[in-house]
């Protein structure tokens, strides 16, 4: 048993990711958090709503490499919370492309095209499609100037993020640095297109180049929102290359294109045979530029040609070769940014469906545990889109035993509309009538008494009732539960059937376990049936489908819940009911929720819950092996007086003690 229970506790606490357990094979699902995904999006989607005040624009996951297509805003789901702010701005950015650019423009770039520019580009060695690409890459960046400022301005709370995603593609470091060396100052297209795009950057130095001066001038960002719409911006563009054009030297791009695209059968076969060894940074084409050693810019008679960087300044300082690759590849990163290209983010169209239906059960995750903090998920709504997502522990992925629950649950239903009949005392008014008073309503038949001077002929009414009530039920649903469920089930469905009949009587019933969040565990909480909102035939149907495994994160799931619990007023009792069979035990990566601890928080937790009025029963599923120390922290949490065991056999006498208490005056 000993040996049993710590597989069980070594696998719950991530130190083990497989066990057998009654000869079944017991793993943990892996992959995306895909609750903190759904929760991201939906933030993701409130921002672009706002700052938009459209509510037509789609936020979602890519599942390949991507562009906005003038429609929805594709994100990549390699979100963390570290990188929340650039992915945001990132989404914002997007957004505002949609509500602002003319997609039309990019679309039909060829029908837009300045007269003589492909000759221009032509003359300079450029290929049709190189010089159109690059044209549009220059449109988009004046356009990113442009909405940016928009935003900017209207909707100035939201800046920060912004302020992020400009950080991670214009004002990183590596940019910096690669302003002030002595890189991108040749007559090139390289050099004009880095030193343009980093025009926002405070280093950047517009004697690096020749017109480069001219270029910010024309761009003149004080007054850029006079740039109205797209035709706008791609006008600027369209001068801007052209002053590159006549500043930067011939480049025969075409001979570059087909020798860097076309390899010999011996090439390729040494690629093949680099494949099957693992070479993954074989170089199809060893003899280009970039890896020859003899090729150093000179003509045949070994003078220097016009785009030499022998030419730049001597004074400034030379970037490292590991410098300007990682300066190549944040080139890249600007590149991809301007193309509205998204990094793949390996989340699959199983995984996309089940984010869609996480989002309608409204899961969110709670910060908890006190001075140790870790995460609970909340599942707000309990649906069977939920149950088909099948991304929860909570939803048959970890059977214990073998159980019929529908037939347990059938039998609850007999046994609440027992319970029901008596719980209809809480809907009758008792009226009492009061006479002969001195004030009141008057009592006709006592009239004629006014002539002997008596002045007592009034009446009194006096309506006696109930108070509405409110009843949240937490059930501990760890692996331990198991030879309890059965019973379980039936009491739960009883006393749902049975308050369904009482008019002011609402009713929540919440399921605690723990779920599976990408790499760790987390403390969950899944809100299965809700009376003010749920018909009673949803536990018949969905019920069934709620499975049981994991530690019991007691007191962490009850922080979770404590600001959203109905507190009592003058015209409402609120009740809350927690079935255990064990003390609070729980942790992961963040957290180790044991002993005194865990007995303390979720003591806390009870305390804040009769802080708001709410009246505490807690009911210990005693199976027989309980250690007395146990009963002891368990009145601890509770309340010597409002903490009961009782046996497993008997479970269902928790419904009709519990009828008993709400029948209390």
């Amino acid at each position: 048993m000993n040996s049993q229970y710590n597989l069980y506790s070594d696998f719950w606490t991530n130190k083990i990711d497989r066990f057998v357990f009654d000869d079944e094979v017991i793993e943990k699902p892996k992959g995306k958090d895909l609750y903190q995904l759904a929760q991201y999006r939906r933030a993701l989607q409130n921002f672009v709503l706002i700052t938009t005040g459209r509510n037509d624009i789609p936020v979602k996951f890519s599942t390949s490499g991507s562009k906005t297509d003038g429609k929805t805003v594709y994100i990549s789901s390699n979100i963390k919370d570290k990188t929340f702010d650039v992915t945001c701005g990132l989404a914002l950015h997007e957004a505002s492309h949609i509500l602002l650019s003319d997609f039309d423009v990019v679309k039909n770039l060829s029908l837009h095209l300045p007269k003589g520019y492909l000759e221009d580009a032509k003359s300079k060695g450029w290929r049709e499609q190189t010089a159109t690409t690059r044209l549009q890459l220059m449109m988009n960046l004046i356009e990113d100037w442009r909405i940016d400022y928009y935003m900017f301005k209207n909707a100035p709370g939201y800046r920060g993020y912004y302020d992020a995603l400009y950080e991670k593609y214009n004002r990183a470091k590596t940019v910096s640095m690669g302003i002030v060396s002595n890189e991108y100052r040749s007559l090139d297209y390289e050099s004009y297109w880095f030193r343009i795009m980093n025009l926002t950057n405070k280093d950047r130095e517009l004697d690096a180049l020749p017109g480069l001066e001219k270029i910010y001038n024309l761009i003149d960002f004080k007054k850029i929102s006079r740039l109205e719409n797209s035709l706008m911006s791609l006008t600027v563009a369209s001068k801007i290359m052209k002053i590159i054009l006549d500043n930067i030297d011939f480049k025969d791009e075409e001979k570059e294109y087909q020798k860097e695209n076309n390899i010999s059968d011996d090439q390729f076969k040494d690629f093949i045979k680099a494949l099957e060894n693992g070479d993954v940074d074989f170089d199809m084409n060893p003899d280009s530029e970039l890896n020859t050693d003899d090729n150093d810019n000179t003509n045949q008679n070994g003078k220097s040609e016009p785009g030499d960087q022998s030419k730049a300044p001597s004074n400034k300082p030379e970037l490292t070769e590991a410098q300007k690759n990682r300066l190549e590849k944040q080139m890249q990163q600007m590149e991809d940014f301007l193309l509205g290209a998204v990094k793949k983010s390996n989340l699959s169209q199983k995984d996309n469906g089940a984010i869609k239906n996480i989002e309608k059960s409204g899961a969110e995750y709670v910060e908890v545990g006190g001075s140790t903090k870790t995460k609970c998920l909340v599942i707000k709504n309990f649906t069977k889109d939920f149950v088909e997502a099948g991304n929860s522990n909570l939803i048959s992925n970890y059977r214990w035993r073998n159980r019929n629950a529908e037939e347990s649950i059938s039998r609850g239903f007999s046994l609440g509309k027992i319970l029901g009949k008596k719980i209809q005392v809480r809907n009758e008014e008792r009226h009492t009538q009061f006479n002969r008073k001195k004030n009141g309503k008057i009592d006709r038949r006592n009239l004629a008494s006014l002539g002997y001077n008596n002045e007592s002929v009034f009446m009194q009414n006096f309506v006696e009732k109930y108070n509405d009530a409110f009843l949240h039920m937490s059930i501990d649903a760890s692996g331990s539960m198991s030879d309890n469920w059965d019973q379980t089930m039936t009491m739960l469905t009883a006393i749902a059937v049975a308050l369904d009949s009482a008019a002011n009587v609402d009713l929540v019933i919440s399921f605690r376990s723990v779920e599976n969040a990408g790499k760790q565990n987390v403390p969950a909480v899944l809100v299965a049936y809700d009376s003010r909102k749920d018909k009673i035939e949803k536990i018949k149907r969905l019920f069934p489908k709620i499975d049981l495994g994991g530690s019991t994160p007691e007191g962490l799931c009850f922080e979770a819940l404590v600001k959203d619990m109905v507190p009592s007023t003058n015209g409402r009792d609120s009740y809350f009911i927690n079935i255990s069979d064990g003390l609070p035990m729980f942790s992961n990566n963040e957290v180790r929720y044991y002993d005194e601890f865990a007995v303390n928080h979720t003591k806390k937790q009870v305390e804040a819950m009769r802080n708001k009025g709410i009246n505490v029963l807690s009911y210990y599923i005693d199976s027989g092996w309980g250690r007395e120390s146990a009963k002891k922290d368990f009145r601890k949490m509770y309340g010597k007086h409002d903490s009961q065991f009782i046996n497993c056999e008997s479970v269902v006498e928790i419904a009709r003690s519990m009828n008993a208490k709400f029948l209390e005056k």
